[in-house]
């Protein structure tokens, strides 16, 4: 099942006349909206990444020096190992990937990847470096050029993964930057949370992004995916120009996502399966 992909297929509407053109302009809503998804699929690409290389690694302990150890924390090199041998269970084809592991670094190469949460056609390679402390277990990604779905990105990113009580979540700060589905090329600066089940995740931050040299303020409030279907009903992303122009985009579980700036509004179509 694909995950949610723009298409250039944009309608807009205006509050009292129609316009001649409806091809977004510099100063035109539509294509702040269509900018401010692109950099919202960016950031839910790389969380779904970087889940994948932390989920479970609170286990390394337990797995490596049985129930002994279940109160302690994990070193850095256990998670490393037991990270290395357990993301592939998550992966479809099993041959799609290898991992290999120094020390506290795992190097993840992927090919044609499926995977949770919305993962596909997943090609790259990820460095990842842990470390481990009472507030969780961190990690440093790095990526250069990593395609997943119909985006190419370049990441740097710290994490903090936890887990209590069944709820596993990741805080991410991350200076990242990639081609949208749309072909927007943004450079991102910014930080978000992440908070998933097996099937579904749901994140929220806030990032500078800076796309054809004009930067833009996102905010995404409650935006959850499951299984790669359409964005749930009650996620909004808010994109603000440094010029002023503000467009809130609203998900209704349909493969349509909304837009409005007060005064404008239209529709961006989403290639994706309500879910």
């Amino acid at each position: 099942m694909h995950r949610p992909m723009i298409v250039v297929l944009v309608s807009v509407a205006l509050g009292a006349a129609c316009s001649n053109s409806t091809a977004p302009t510099a100063d035109n809503p539509a294509l702040t909206a269509a900018q401010g998804l692109d950099a919202v699929e960016g950031v839910n690409d790389e969380a779904a990444l970087i889940e994948l290389t932390t989920d479970g690694s609170d286990s390394a302990a337990a797995a490596v020096a049985g129930t002994a150890r279940l109160v302690a924390l994990p070193t850095p090199e256990e998670v490393a190992t037991y990270m290395a041998d357990h993301v592939g269970a998550a992966l479809q084809p099993p041959t799609c990937h290898s991992a290999t592991t120094n020390g506290a670094t795992d190097v993840f190469t992927f090919n044609d990847c499926t995977g949770p949460r919305g993962l596909t056609h997943t090609t790259g390679t990820m460095t990842v470096s842990y470390s481990v402390d009472v507030q969780g277990i961190h990690s440093h990604s790095t990526a250069t050029d990593f395609i997943v779905n119909q985006s190419t990105l370049s990441i740097d990113a710290t994490t903090t993964y936890v887990s209590s009580g069944g709820t596993r979540s990741i805080t991410v700060t991350s200076t990242s930057s990639g081609t949208g589905p749309l072909g927007n090329n943004i450079l991102r600066q910014g930080s978000y949370t992440s908070t998933w089940t097996s099937t579904c995740h749901t994140l929220n931050g806030s990032w500078i992004s800076t796309v054809a040299g004009l930067t833009a303020s996102t905010t995404e409030t409650d935006v959850t995916r499951c299984s790669g279907a359409c964005p749930q009903a009650g996620g909004t992303v808010t994109e603000t120009k440094r010029n002023g122009v503000t467009v809130t985009i609203t998900y209704d579980g349909t493969a349509t996502a909304h837009w409005t700036n007060g005064t404008k509004s239209g529709t961006i179509q989403l290639i994706c399966t309500p879910g």
